[in-house]
Formats: C-alpha cells, sequence, structure tokens
C-alpha cells in the first residue's frame, strides 16, 4: 500500500486536497456486517450504504448493469496499484459483462502522479484509455521525466496534438478533483483501494481473493434474478 503527500504547488487537487482534507473525511456512512469477506492476513473490508454513488464518476469499462461493479481509486507510482491494475485486467476478461471497472485518481506521490492521472484522462478523451494506462504503469518509474506526446503515439492516440493540448486543459484537471474528493469522503488513506459492490478494501488483495468475490456477488445477482 502506497501512502504519500503532494509536492508544494503542484496544481489545484494539491490545494482543494490541503484545503478539505480534514473537513469531508468521516462524512460517509459505514456498516460492519456480522460477517466480513475473508481477506488476507492484515486487511480488512467494511460495507457502504451508498456505494453505488462512487460509481457515476470515473472512467468505466463495463456495463452500467454489470452484477458487479468494482471502483478502484489509484496512483500511477505506486506498484501495488500496478498490481491492482493486472488483476483488475484479468479480471474484465474472466468475467465479461458481468464485471464493471471504473477507474478512478487517488494521488499520493507529487507532481508526477498528477500529470500521469491528467495523461490517463487525456487517453480516455482520445479513446485510448486502456493502452494509455497500462503504458503509465510500464513507465512509473521514469513518470518525472515522461515526454506525453512520445506516449500518446506509443498508445496509438491519433491527434498527439490534441492530447497535449488536453493535458494543459484545466477542465481535466477538474476530473481529478472530482475523484480526490470522492476519496476524501470516504476517508481513503492508501493506495489502491477498492469498492466491490458495497466492499470497501484497503490495498491489493489479489487476483484470487478478487476472483472469488466478483464470483460469488455474481451468482448471488443471477440467483436474484431467477427469483425476481
Amino acid at each position: 500500500m502506497s501512502r504519500g503527500s503532494w509536492g508544494d504547488k503542484t496544481l489545484s487537487v494539491a490545494a482543494l486536497v490541503a484545503t478539505l482534507g480534514a473537513a469531508i473525511a468521516g462524512v460517509h456512512r459505514i456498516v460492519q456486517p456480522a460477517s466480513p469477506p475473508r481477506l488476507p492476513e492484515g486487511k480488512q473490508a467494511t460495507s457502504l450504504l451508498e456505494w453505488r454513488e462512487y460509481g457515476r464518476e470515473g472512467v468505466r469499462q463495463g456495463p452500467s448493469d454489470a452484477a458487479v461493479t468494482i471502483v478502484v481509486f489509484s496512483d500511477f507510482q505506486c506498484p501495488h496499484c500496478r498490481a491492482a491494475d493486472s488483476a483488475l485486467t484479468a479480471l474484465r476478461t474472466r468475467f465479461g459483462d458481468d464485471l464493471a471497472v471504473v477507474y478512478r485518481h487517488f494521488i499520493l506521490n507529487g507532481p508526477a502522479s498528477v500529470r500521469a492521472a491528467v495523461a490517463s484522462e487525456c487517453g480516455h478523451l482520445a479513446g485510448a484509455f486502456d493502452a494509455v494506462r497500462k503504458l503509465l504503469y510500464m513507465s512509473a518509474d521514469s513518470l518525472q521525466t515522461a515526454r506525453w506526446a512520445q506516449l500518446a503515439d506509443r498508445a496509438g492516440v491519433a491527434d498527439t496534438i490534441e492530447f497535449k493540448d488536453c493535458m494543459e486543459d484545466e477542465r481535466t484537471t477538474e476530473r481529478l478533483s472530482r475523484d480526490v474528493l470522492a476519496a476524501l469522503k470516504l476517508g481513503i488513506s492508501v493506495a489502491p483501494t477498492l469498492l466491490v459492490n458495497e466492499w470497501m478494501l484497503s490495498g491489493n488483495p489479489g487476483y484470487r481473493y478478487l476472483e472469488h468475490q466478483v464470483g460469488g456477488l455474481s451468482r448471488a445477482a443471477a440467483g436474484e434474478e431467477r427469483d425476481g
């Protein structure tokens, strides 16, 4: 799990965190279930009453009516986030339309992470989100010196000039601000943090655990449809 702090005067998102963090943390409602799912040692899960609202923003991959939605808050310089991203990519292949993944940002590692998050949003607008996201994780150790137009070209973005303009557009940064606010409202302090339907998991629980949980939730949803 990655912990960290923002650099001074990085982007407006950093100021937003500093201003609103103390005021918003703890606003969400949490209920403790009687029998939480079994997790790897040292990890915990909590259940959120209003979990659906957190999947309404961010980049969604998968249908809006999927049986299971995983919302992931992550940082491109976080190695545990990279491992979780690989697991989520495999899960999307494994479960098809039963699973949707919503990608959101929780930036802990300073200006390079901010720029990488902006690049991923611009990749989404260019129709190349998966390719850009993959390259960002592959380049995690060199993001401070990244050449964004070259990265976009490697990802297959057709118009790299438009991509560069997007990188400087304040509206793109505003998308990050919404994610930061959502993370603060949830009281998130580590990356990655995942919401698997109503279950909030801090850190990367690993592919096998997620496969078990998604499979169980998918089967439960299918049973409810038959009963209905």
